[in-house]
Protein backbone atom coordinates (compact mmCIF):
# COMPACT_ATOMS: atom_id res chain seq x y z
CA UNK A 1 0.00 0.00 0.00
CA UNK A 2 3.20 2.34 0.63
CA UNK A 3 4.46 1.42 -2.57
CA UNK A 4 1.64 1.83 -4.58
CA UNK A 5 1.18 5.84 -2.73
CA UNK A 6 4.58 6.54 -4.13
CA UNK A 7 4.16 5.36 -7.06
CA UNK A 8 0.63 7.85 -7.41
CA UNK A 9 2.96 10.86 -6.37
CA UNK A 10 5.47 9.68 -9.20
CA UNK A 11 8.04 7.09 -8.45
CA UNK A 12 8.69 5.44 -11.24
CA UNK A 13 11.31 2.56 -10.66
CA UNK A 14 11.90 1.29 -14.75
CA UNK A 15 12.11 4.98 -15.92
CA UNK A 16 15.54 6.57 -15.47
CA UNK A 17 14.37 10.17 -15.52
CA UNK A 18 12.46 9.76 -12.49
CA UNK A 19 13.65 12.44 -9.75
CA UNK A 20 12.52 10.07 -6.84
CA UNK A 21 13.91 6.22 -5.44
CA UNK A 22 12.71 4.58 -2.85
CA UNK A 23 15.02 4.58 0.23
CA UNK A 24 15.61 0.92 1.78
CA UNK A 25 17.77 1.94 4.02
CA UNK A 26 15.29 1.75 7.02
CA UNK A 27 14.18 -1.62 6.29
CA UNK A 28 14.94 -2.75 9.61
CA UNK A 29 14.10 0.76 11.14
CA UNK A 30 18.44 1.21 11.38
CA UNK A 31 18.14 4.78 9.81
CA UNK A 32 14.94 5.85 11.80
CA UNK A 33 12.99 3.88 14.18
CA UNK A 34 9.94 6.15 14.57
CA UNK A 35 9.77 5.91 10.50
CA UNK A 36 7.90 3.49 8.16
CA UNK A 37 10.60 0.91 6.36
CA UNK A 38 10.42 2.40 2.64
CA UNK A 39 11.16 6.33 2.24
CA UNK A 40 10.42 8.54 -0.67
CA UNK A 41 14.22 10.40 -1.38
CA UNK A 42 15.59 12.21 -4.27
CA UNK A 43 17.22 10.02 -6.96
CA UNK A 44 20.84 11.43 -6.27
CA UNK A 45 20.13 10.83 -2.04
CA UNK A 46 22.59 8.02 -1.56
CA UNK A 47 22.39 6.06 1.97
CA UNK A 48 25.38 7.80 3.43
CA UNK A 49 23.98 10.71 2.61
CA UNK A 50 21.03 9.90 3.99
CA UNK A 51 22.50 8.80 7.55
CA UNK A 52 24.24 11.68 7.95
CA UNK A 53 21.62 14.13 7.56
CA UNK A 54 19.61 11.71 10.03
CA UNK A 55 22.28 12.36 12.25
CA UNK A 56 21.43 15.73 12.34
CA UNK A 57 17.84 15.87 13.31
CA UNK A 58 16.14 15.39 16.60
CA UNK A 59 15.24 11.55 16.80
CA UNK A 60 16.78 11.08 13.71
CA UNK A 61 14.02 12.13 12.01
CA UNK A 62 15.56 13.28 8.30
CA UNK A 63 13.71 15.27 5.55
CA UNK A 64 12.04 12.97 3.45
CA UNK A 65 9.27 13.48 0.62
CA UNK A 66 5.52 12.65 1.45
CA UNK A 67 3.43 14.55 -1.32
CA UNK A 68 4.93 15.50 -4.72
CA UNK A 69 2.97 16.67 -7.86
CA UNK A 70 3.49 16.61 -11.65
CA UNK A 71 5.53 19.62 -11.84
CA UNK A 72 8.14 18.50 -8.94
CA UNK A 73 6.44 20.55 -6.22
CA UNK A 74 6.73 18.90 -3.64
CA UNK A 75 5.98 18.51 0.21
CA UNK A 76 8.46 16.92 2.79
CA UNK A 77 8.66 16.51 6.37
CA UNK A 78 11.07 16.27 9.10
CA UNK A 79 12.07 17.05 12.82
CA UNK A 80 13.68 20.35 14.07
CA UNK A 81 17.89 20.01 13.71
CA UNK A 82 20.27 19.94 16.29
CA UNK A 83 22.23 23.18 15.50
CA UNK A 84 22.25 24.33 18.74
CA UNK A 85 22.99 27.62 20.00
CA UNK A 86 26.44 27.40 18.04
CA UNK A 87 25.16 27.26 14.71
CA UNK A 88 26.25 23.62 13.86
CA UNK A 89 25.89 22.86 10.53
CA UNK A 90 25.61 19.33 8.37
CA UNK A 91 26.80 18.95 5.18
CA UNK A 92 24.94 16.05 4.39
CA UNK A 93 21.52 17.99 5.54
CA UNK A 94 21.80 20.56 3.90
CA UNK A 95 22.50 18.57 0.69
CA UNK A 96 19.99 17.08 1.04
CA UNK A 97 17.44 19.31 1.05
CA UNK A 98 18.73 21.16 -2.01
CA UNK A 99 18.31 18.05 -3.71
CA UNK A 100 14.86 17.70 -2.76
CA UNK A 101 14.92 21.63 -4.07
CA UNK A 102 16.54 20.35 -7.13
CA UNK A 103 12.82 18.30 -7.80
CA UNK A 104 10.78 21.43 -8.68
CA UNK A 105 11.20 22.50 -12.04
CA UNK A 106 8.74 25.82 -11.31
CA UNK A 107 10.73 27.76 -8.50
CA UNK A 108 14.48 28.64 -7.34
CA UNK A 109 13.00 29.13 -3.91
CA UNK A 110 12.54 26.64 -1.43
CA UNK A 111 10.51 27.57 1.82
CA UNK A 112 11.03 25.69 6.04
CA UNK A 113 8.16 26.05 7.82
CA UNK A 114 8.34 25.81 11.55
CA UNK A 115 5.38 25.15 12.70
CA UNK A 116 6.25 26.64 16.18
CA UNK A 117 6.59 29.95 17.54
CA UNK A 118 9.44 31.54 17.60
CA UNK A 119 9.92 32.12 21.22
CA UNK A 120 10.01 28.45 21.68
CA UNK A 121 12.21 27.49 19.24
CA UNK A 122 14.59 30.16 20.36
CA UNK A 123 14.38 28.00 23.82
CA UNK A 124 14.89 24.49 22.66
CA UNK A 125 18.03 26.42 20.54
CA UNK A 126 19.66 26.85 23.90
CA UNK A 127 19.09 23.12 24.60
CA UNK A 128 20.84 22.14 21.65
CA UNK A 129 17.97 22.06 18.67
CA UNK A 130 16.81 24.93 16.69
CA UNK A 131 16.16 25.74 13.58
CA UNK A 132 17.81 26.50 10.40
CA UNK A 133 20.19 28.93 9.43
CA UNK A 134 21.36 30.98 7.03
CA UNK A 135 23.70 28.14 5.75
CA UNK A 136 20.53 26.80 3.44
CA UNK A 137 20.90 28.13 0.28
CA UNK A 138 17.75 29.81 -1.81
CA UNK A 139 15.76 28.68 1.58
CA UNK A 140 13.51 30.83 3.31
CA UNK A 141 12.47 30.00 7.18
CA UNK A 142 8.56 30.86 8.24
CA UNK A 143 7.09 30.39 11.64
CA UNK A 144 3.80 29.55 12.77
CA UNK A 145 2.28 30.10 16.34
CA UNK A 146 0.83 26.74 16.59
CA UNK A 147 1.27 25.48 20.70
CA UNK A 148 2.67 22.76 22.31
CA UNK A 149 0.86 20.18 23.51
CA UNK A 150 0.53 20.89 27.19
CA UNK A 151 -1.01 23.91 25.87
CA UNK A 152 -3.30 21.48 23.81
CA UNK A 153 -3.88 19.69 26.65
CA UNK A 154 -5.04 22.14 28.90
CA UNK A 155 -7.24 23.58 26.09
CA UNK A 156 -9.15 20.92 25.66
CA UNK A 157 -9.58 20.29 29.44
CA UNK A 158 -11.33 23.63 29.63
CA UNK A 159 -13.44 22.67 26.66
CA UNK A 160 -14.68 19.90 28.30
CA UNK A 161 -15.55 21.66 31.70
CA UNK A 162 -17.03 24.11 29.20
CA UNK A 163 -19.21 21.89 27.33
CA UNK A 164 -20.50 20.35 30.33
CA UNK A 165 -21.90 23.55 31.87
CA UNK A 166 -24.24 24.70 28.79
CA UNK A 167 -26.71 26.56 31.24
CA UNK A 168 -24.40 29.30 32.12
CA UNK A 169 -25.25 32.64 31.08
CA UNK A 170 -21.51 33.14 30.39
CA UNK A 171 -20.97 29.87 27.90
CA UNK A 172 -19.67 31.61 24.74
CA UNK A 173 -17.20 33.27 26.78
CA UNK A 174 -16.24 30.36 28.78
CA UNK A 175 -16.01 29.16 24.53
CA UNK A 176 -13.61 31.93 24.27
CA UNK A 177 -11.19 31.61 26.97
CA UNK A 178 -10.49 27.39 26.39
CA UNK A 179 -8.91 28.69 23.15
CA UNK A 180 -9.63 25.62 21.53
CA UNK A 181 -11.39 27.49 18.02
CA UNK A 182 -8.44 29.57 17.90
CA UNK A 183 -5.93 26.51 18.04
CA UNK A 184 -7.74 25.64 15.09
CA UNK A 185 -7.70 28.98 13.27
CA UNK A 186 -3.63 28.40 13.89
CA UNK A 187 -3.52 25.01 12.27
CA UNK A 188 -5.97 26.22 9.54
CA UNK A 189 -3.92 29.16 8.61
CA UNK A 190 -0.74 27.07 8.63
CA UNK A 191 -1.81 24.32 6.32
CA UNK A 192 -3.35 26.85 3.83
CA UNK A 193 -0.17 28.80 3.76
CA UNK A 194 1.66 25.95 2.69
CA UNK A 195 -1.17 24.80 0.44
CA UNK A 196 -0.99 28.39 -1.07
CA UNK A 197 2.95 28.41 -1.61
CA UNK A 198 2.69 24.99 -3.40
CA UNK A 199 -0.43 25.96 -5.60
CA UNK A 200 0.17 29.35 -6.48
CA UNK A 201 3.61 30.10 -5.82
CA UNK A 202 4.79 26.69 -7.19
CA UNK A 203 7.42 26.59 -3.98
CA UNK A 204 8.51 23.13 -2.56
CA UNK A 205 7.96 23.53 1.34
CA UNK A 206 9.54 21.21 4.45
CA UNK A 207 7.49 21.29 7.46
CA UNK A 208 8.56 20.23 11.26
CA UNK A 209 8.04 21.54 14.37
CA UNK A 210 9.98 19.78 16.90
CA UNK A 211 10.17 16.24 16.94
CA UNK A 212 7.91 16.19 13.77
CA UNK A 213 5.12 13.85 14.51
CA UNK A 214 2.50 16.31 16.42
CA UNK A 215 2.09 19.86 14.42
CA UNK A 216 3.91 18.63 11.66
CA UNK A 217 1.54 15.88 11.03
CA UNK A 218 -1.15 17.99 11.37
CA UNK A 219 -0.19 20.62 8.76
CA UNK A 220 1.17 18.12 6.29
CA UNK A 221 -2.12 15.97 6.14
CA UNK A 222 -4.23 19.47 5.90
CA UNK A 223 -2.27 20.74 3.10
CA UNK A 224 -2.23 17.56 1.41
CA UNK A 225 -5.94 17.56 1.95
CA UNK A 226 -6.51 21.04 0.35
CA UNK A 227 -4.22 20.32 -2.71
CA UNK A 228 -5.18 16.68 -3.79
CA UNK A 229 -8.65 15.79 -4.83
CA UNK A 230 -7.54 12.12 -4.23
CA UNK A 231 -7.64 12.63 -0.10
CA UNK A 232 -10.80 13.70 -0.43
CA UNK A 233 -11.99 10.63 -1.77
CA UNK A 234 -13.00 7.56 0.66
CA UNK A 235 -9.94 5.39 -0.26
CA UNK A 236 -7.83 8.47 -0.56
CA UNK A 237 -8.86 9.94 2.58
CA UNK A 238 -7.57 6.60 4.34
CA UNK A 239 -4.32 6.40 2.78
CA UNK A 240 -3.77 10.21 4.22
CA UNK A 241 -4.17 9.33 7.45
CA UNK A 242 -2.19 5.88 7.26
CA UNK A 243 0.26 8.20 5.67
CA UNK A 244 1.02 11.12 7.84
CA UNK A 245 0.16 9.83 11.15
CA UNK A 246 0.65 5.65 11.45
CA UNK A 247 3.35 4.97 9.27
CA UNK A 248 5.52 8.02 10.06
CA UNK A 249 5.12 7.60 13.58
CA UNK A 250 2.20 10.46 15.36
CA UNK A 251 2.46 8.52 18.95
CA UNK A 252 -0.79 7.70 19.62
CA UNK A 253 -0.08 5.74 22.56
CA UNK A 254 1.62 8.44 24.02
CA UNK A 255 -0.68 11.35 23.25
CA UNK A 256 -4.28 9.23 23.34
CA UNK A 257 -3.31 6.91 26.41
CA UNK A 258 -3.58 3.98 23.94
CA UNK A 259 -1.34 0.64 24.32
CA UNK A 260 1.70 1.00 23.78
CA UNK A 261 4.99 -1.30 23.18
CA UNK A 262 4.46 -2.31 27.21
CA UNK A 263 0.90 -2.68 26.34
CA UNK A 264 0.41 -0.16 29.57
CA UNK A 265 -0.84 3.04 29.21
CA UNK A 266 1.58 6.22 28.50
CA UNK A 267 2.24 9.06 31.08
CA UNK A 268 -0.70 11.70 31.47
CA UNK A 269 1.87 14.22 30.86
CA UNK A 270 2.29 13.18 27.41
CA UNK A 271 -1.33 13.38 26.83
CA UNK A 272 -2.70 15.79 23.64
CA UNK A 273 -5.77 15.91 21.60
CA UNK A 274 -3.42 16.27 18.64
CA UNK A 275 -5.76 13.82 16.16
CA UNK A 276 -8.85 15.39 17.54
CA UNK A 277 -7.70 19.01 16.47
CA UNK A 278 -6.94 17.33 12.81
CA UNK A 279 -10.46 15.98 12.74
CA UNK A 280 -12.08 18.88 13.59
CA UNK A 281 -10.18 20.67 11.12
CA UNK A 282 -11.30 18.60 8.86
CA UNK A 283 -15.10 19.00 9.48
CA UNK A 284 -14.34 22.47 9.68
CA UNK A 285 -13.46 22.41 5.74
CA UNK A 286 -16.24 19.89 5.05
CA UNK A 287 -18.76 22.48 6.46
CA UNK A 288 -17.09 25.02 3.80
CA UNK A 289 -17.02 22.86 1.23
CA UNK A 290 -20.09 20.02 1.65
CA UNK A 291 -20.03 18.96 -1.73
CA UNK A 292 -15.96 17.86 -2.16
CA UNK A 293 -15.79 15.08 -0.18
CA UNK A 294 -16.97 11.96 -1.22
CA UNK A 295 -17.56 11.17 2.61
CA UNK A 296 -20.05 12.69 4.73
CA UNK A 297 -19.15 13.41 8.58
CA UNK A 298 -20.21 10.21 9.90
CA UNK A 299 -16.32 9.14 8.69
CA UNK A 300 -14.77 11.54 10.72
CA UNK A 301 -17.02 10.72 13.85
CA UNK A 302 -16.02 7.04 13.64
CA UNK A 303 -12.47 7.36 13.26
CA UNK A 304 -12.64 9.54 16.70
CA UNK A 305 -14.40 7.33 18.61
CA UNK A 306 -12.12 4.33 17.69
CA UNK A 307 -9.24 6.36 18.05
CA UNK A 308 -10.24 5.51 21.51
CA UNK A 309 -12.41 2.81 21.50
CA UNK A 310 -9.91 0.21 21.63
CA UNK A 311 -11.38 -1.62 19.49
CA UNK A 312 -8.77 -2.09 16.68
CA UNK A 313 -5.10 -2.13 16.51
CA UNK A 314 -4.34 0.24 13.92
CA UNK A 315 -3.97 2.73 16.60
CA UNK A 316 -1.54 0.82 19.13
CA UNK A 317 1.71 1.97 19.77
CA UNK A 318 3.88 5.00 18.73
CA UNK A 319 5.41 4.27 15.86
CA UNK A 320 5.50 1.05 13.04
CA UNK A 321 8.29 -0.56 14.72
CA UNK A 322 6.64 -1.08 17.97
CA UNK A 323 3.50 -2.23 16.14
CA UNK A 324 5.62 -4.89 13.73
CA UNK A 325 7.44 -6.10 16.86
CA UNK A 326 3.70 -6.94 18.79
CA UNK A 327 2.36 -8.33 15.65
CA UNK A 328 -0.69 -6.14 15.93
CA UNK A 329 -1.82 -6.70 12.45
CA UNK A 330 -2.55 -10.39 13.25
CA UNK A 331 -3.32 -10.13 16.81
CA UNK A 332 -6.28 -6.94 16.62
CA UNK A 333 -8.80 -6.31 13.80
CA UNK A 334 -8.50 -3.37 11.32
CA UNK A 335 -10.40 -0.78 11.51
CA UNK A 336 -9.59 -0.26 7.58
CA UNK A 337 -11.14 -2.74 6.92
CA UNK A 338 -14.29 -1.98 9.19
CA UNK A 339 -15.06 0.99 7.40
CA UNK A 340 -14.87 -0.81 3.66
CA UNK A 341 -17.38 -2.84 4.73
CA UNK A 342 -20.02 -0.55 6.22
CA UNK A 343 -18.86 1.84 2.68
CA UNK A 344 -20.24 -1.12 0.56
CA UNK A 345 -23.17 -0.92 2.25
CA UNK A 346 -23.14 2.50 1.29
CA UNK A 347 -22.67 4.29 5.14
CA UNK A 348 -20.20 7.34 4.91
CA UNK A 349 -21.09 8.44 1.22
CA UNK A 350 -22.52 12.51 0.67
CA UNK A 351 -24.99 11.87 -1.97
CA UNK A 352 -24.27 15.74 -2.65
CA UNK A 353 -20.44 14.77 -4.18
CA UNK A 354 -19.10 16.79 -7.07
CA UNK A 355 -15.31 15.95 -7.66
CA UNK A 356 -13.46 19.25 -7.22
CA UNK A 357 -9.86 19.57 -8.42
CA UNK A 358 -9.65 23.01 -7.60
CA UNK A 359 -7.63 23.36 -4.81
CA UNK A 360 -9.62 24.03 -1.61
CA UNK A 361 -9.25 27.82 0.06
CA UNK A 362 -11.34 27.43 3.25
CA UNK A 363 -11.69 30.29 5.67
CA UNK A 364 -9.59 30.17 9.05
CA UNK A 365 -10.78 33.12 10.93
CA UNK A 366 -11.95 32.55 14.18
CA UNK A 367 -15.78 33.91 13.49
CA UNK A 368 -15.43 31.18 10.25
CA UNK A 369 -15.19 27.94 12.75
CA UNK A 370 -18.08 26.45 14.43
CA UNK A 371 -17.71 24.29 18.09
CA UNK A 372 -18.30 20.55 16.50
CA UNK A 373 -21.05 19.72 18.47
CA UNK A 374 -21.22 16.00 17.34
CA UNK A 375 -18.18 15.63 19.11
CA UNK A 376 -18.13 17.40 22.28
CA UNK A 377 -21.65 17.85 23.03
CA UNK A 378 -22.85 14.35 22.81
CA UNK A 379 -23.88 13.46 26.32
CA UNK A 380 -24.90 17.03 27.19
CA UNK A 381 -28.27 17.34 29.28
CA UNK A 382 -28.97 19.98 26.41
CA UNK A 383 -28.43 17.46 23.58
CA UNK A 384 -30.78 15.51 25.48
CA UNK A 385 -33.57 17.77 25.67
CA UNK A 386 -33.27 18.61 21.89
CA UNK A 387 -33.41 15.10 20.94
CA UNK A 388 -36.23 14.52 23.03
CA UNK A 389 -38.01 17.53 21.82
CA UNK A 390 -38.26 16.47 18.45
CA UNK A 391 -39.66 13.55 19.33
CA UNK A 392 -42.61 14.87 21.27
CA UNK A 393 -42.94 17.51 18.91
CA UNK A 394 -43.66 14.58 16.06
CA UNK A 395 -45.71 12.56 18.54
CA UNK A 396 -47.88 15.40 19.43
CA UNK A 397 -48.00 16.20 15.24
CA UNK A 398 -49.42 12.58 15.40
CA UNK A 399 -52.22 13.03 17.99
CA UNK A 400 -53.68 15.83 16.62
CA UNK A 401 -53.86 14.53 13.49
CA UNK A 402 -55.42 11.20 15.69
CA UNK A 403 -57.43 13.23 17.18
CA UNK A 404 -58.78 14.81 14.17
CA UNK A 405 -59.03 11.64 12.33
CA UNK A 406 -61.64 10.31 15.57
CA UNK A 407 -63.76 13.44 15.60
CA UNK A 408 -64.30 13.43 11.49
CA UNK A 409 -64.30 9.77 10.77
CA UNK A 410 -68.09 9.27 11.22
CA UNK A 411 -68.14 12.02 8.33
CA UNK A 412 -66.81 9.66 6.30
CA UNK A 413 -68.90 6.37 6.78
CA UNK A 414 -72.63 6.38 5.91
CA UNK A 415 -74.74 6.34 9.11
CA UNK A 416 -79.00 6.85 9.42
CA UNK A 417 -77.43 11.08 10.11
CA UNK A 418 -75.56 10.65 6.95
CA UNK A 419 -76.62 8.38 4.68
CA UNK A 420 -74.69 10.34 1.48
CA UNK A 421 -71.14 9.68 3.11
CA UNK A 422 -68.57 8.13 0.58
CA UNK A 423 -68.26 4.62 1.36
CA UNK A 424 -64.65 3.42 2.40
CA UNK A 425 -63.86 -0.44 2.23
CA UNK A 426 -63.64 -2.06 5.19
CA UNK A 427 -60.42 -2.56 5.23
CA UNK A 428 -59.52 0.77 4.76
CA UNK A 429 -61.81 1.48 8.06
CA UNK A 430 -60.30 -0.79 10.06
CA UNK A 431 -56.88 -0.03 9.37
CA UNK A 432 -57.59 3.66 10.58
CA UNK A 433 -58.80 2.79 14.07
CA UNK A 434 -56.41 0.30 14.77
CA UNK A 435 -53.47 2.67 14.06
CA UNK A 436 -55.36 5.55 15.65
CA UNK A 437 -55.53 2.95 18.90
CA UNK A 438 -52.15 2.01 18.36
CA UNK A 439 -50.87 6.05 18.52
CA UNK A 440 -52.99 7.01 21.03
CA UNK A 441 -51.95 4.04 23.58
CA UNK A 442 -48.39 4.58 22.62
CA UNK A 443 -49.04 8.42 23.48
CA UNK A 444 -51.41 8.39 26.40
CA UNK A 445 -49.08 5.36 28.38
CA UNK A 446 -46.74 8.53 29.04
CA UNK A 447 -49.12 10.13 31.36
CA UNK A 448 -50.09 9.23 34.71
CA UNK A 449 -53.68 11.12 34.19
CA UNK A 450 -55.84 12.83 31.85
CA UNK A 451 -54.93 16.57 33.46
CA UNK A 452 -51.48 16.20 32.23
CA UNK A 453 -52.53 15.59 28.36
CA UNK A 454 -54.91 18.80 28.83
CA UNK A 455 -51.91 20.86 30.56
CA UNK A 456 -49.30 19.96 27.47
CA UNK A 457 -46.64 22.69 26.48
CA UNK A 458 -44.65 22.05 23.59
CA UNK A 459 -42.59 25.60 24.54
CA UNK A 460 -42.22 25.17 28.15
CA UNK A 461 -38.32 23.87 29.33
CA UNK A 462 -39.34 23.67 32.91
CA UNK A 463 -42.00 22.44 35.10
CA UNK A 464 -43.93 19.23 35.51
CA UNK A 465 -45.20 19.48 31.93
CA UNK A 466 -41.77 19.98 30.19
CA UNK A 467 -40.66 17.35 27.67
CA UNK A 468 -38.10 15.92 29.36
CA UNK A 469 -40.91 15.52 31.96
CA UNK A 470 -42.73 13.69 29.70
CA UNK A 471 -41.17 11.26 27.73
CA UNK A 472 -38.85 10.66 31.19
CA UNK A 473 -42.17 8.63 31.75
CA UNK A 474 -42.30 6.85 28.64
CA UNK A 475 -38.77 6.36 28.67
CA UNK A 476 -36.45 5.77 31.83
CA UNK A 477 -33.05 6.79 32.60
CA UNK A 478 -31.07 4.75 30.50
CA UNK A 479 -33.32 3.76 27.29
CA UNK A 480 -32.02 5.20 23.82
CA UNK A 481 -34.39 7.21 22.55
Amino acid sequence: MMRKEYVRLGLDETNHDCPFRLSKENLKYELCDTYPRLLLVPKAASGTLLKGAASHRSRNRLPVITWSNSRGVTISRCSQPTSGMANRRNTEDEELLALIHKINTCSESFVICDCRPRANAMANKIQGKGFEGDTYAQTHLIFFDIENIHKMRHSLALLKKCCENQLDSNWYVNLNDTKWVQHLSKILQCARRVANMCDKDKYSVLVHCSDGWDRTAQVCALAELLLDPYYRKFEGFQILIQKEWIWFGHKFADRNGNFGQDMIPRSEKERSPIFLQFLDCVYQIMRQYPRAFEFNHELIFELMLHVNSGRFGDFFCNCEKERDELHLWIRTPSLWKYLQKNWEQNKYRNPGYTPIRNVLKPRYYVRDLVLWEDAYCRFTTDDKDRKVRRYFDALQGDLLSISKLIKTKQNFLPNKDNPSAPLLRQHETKENDDNANLHEREFTDSFSDEKELQDIDPESETGPMSPIASIDRAYPVGTVV
